[in-house]
């Protein structure tokens, strides 16, 4: 077998294109990043969470009205709406 100096030439022509082949994949895997897509709904939680975090805990205006009252003897309980409020916790209905 007689081995041509054109043989080689392009044997070593096939050989740098795979070369050339094997960098590209590189390059296209490292050069992909993570992505992440929130839907309008994530958003508009998102933004409603933030209001909400902004709103204070506590009511100050209603704590120094009801302290006012609480002073002043004027301040009045009413057992109805107690008595409501607690038996709409109980939900009777659904355990029925």
């Amino acid at each position: 077998m007689k081995i041509s100096n054109n043989k080689i030439q392009k044997i070593l022509q096939s050989y740098n294109s795979q070369q050339v082949n094997k960098k590209d994949t590189k390059t296209s895997r490292l050069s992909k990043k993570d992505e992440l897509k929130l839907s309008t709904e994530a958003k508009d939680f998102q933004t409603a969470m933030k209001a909400v975090k902004k709103i204070p805990d506590i009511r100050q205006e209603k704590v120094t009205s009801i302290k006012r009252q609480v002073e002043t003897g004027t301040y009045e309980i009413d057992s109805g709406k107690i008595v409501e409020k607690m038996l709409s916790n109980v939900e009777l209905d659904k355990r029925i």
